[in-house]
């Protein structure tokens, strides 16, 4: 693990958005507001990062855990993809004044690019992290709404069951964007629960499924940690699925 004053932070590669202030105990505010803009794949890296201070994590690894690789896609695009989520935060950075949160170290001779986050900065963004949770939890008025449009949703899908095909029809397109809205609700109950000991699996999530080259005859949303499925075909998980007409 590297300490805040190794010399390897001063020879990450650096670019846009890694220059200005660094993050400082007193941050905590602006980091809950930074972390709170954040969602899908570029909190996930986030989260890594938060929970494993001054740890280089390489691209390929990163993308194993996020779960977000397709098993035919090449190396290079999934890297690419790991950029591609991180580059979410320049607009929080922005609003921060701060340097980004992160490090990195460019990969050579085909191998991966690394990431880390300063030992100092990932206690800040820790306080931060629970600090947006608890304000994004509200108060307990809104379960019940909440869970309605859940039990709406999944109504929804099972409406489209009689129109279902193969192919990506316009009852399919709106098959898929259910479960994806599905999927972003259980996503930030999971991560607004209380502290059950349930909350505390790294990284709980939701995604949806269902949709690999043809459309398949039942959708559903499977519940997952990336520390423990990293795909669908590996690891345990919950999966909600609705049933075909028969």
């Amino acid at each position: 693990m590297l300490s805040d004053h190794d010399a390897l932070w001063r020879r990450s590669s650096g670019g846009d958005g890694h220059r200005g202030a660094e993050w400082a105990p007193d941050d905590v505010t602006a980091a809950a507001a930074f972390y709170a803009a954040l969602d899908g794949n570029a909190k996930a890296v986030m989260d890594l990062l938060i929970d494993r201070p001054g740890e280089r994590l390489s691209a390929d690894w990163i993308t194993a855990q996020i779960g977000d690789g397709d098993a035919a896609e090449s190396a290079s695009a999934s890297r690419h993809a790991v950029a591609g989520s991180l580059s979410q935060l320049s607009g929080p950075r922005r609003d921060s004044g701060r340097r980004l949160p992160f490090y990195w170290w460019a990969g050579s001779d085909g191998e991966a690019s690394d990431y880390a986050m300063k030992p100092s900065v990932a206690q800040v963004f820790q306080a931060a992290r629970e600090s947006a949770r608890m304000s994004a939890r509200g108060t307990a008025a809104d379960i019940p709404a909440r869970m309605t449009s859940i039990a709406n949703g999944m109504q929804e899908v099972l409406d489209l069951a009689a129109n279902y095909s193969p192919l990506l029809t316009p009852a399919m397109r709106a098959r898929a964007r259910i479960a994806d809205d599905l999927a972003a609700a259980l996503s930030r109950s999971l991560q607004e629960a209380p502290d059950l000991s349930f909350t505390t699996v790294p990284g709980l999530t939701a995604k949806a499924g269902g949709r690999q080259g043809s459309v398949s005859a039942v959708p559903w949303v499977r519940i997952y940690s990336p520390a423990y499925a990293p795909t669908a075909l590996e690891g345990i998980y919950v999966s909600i699925q609705v049933p075909p007409v028969s």
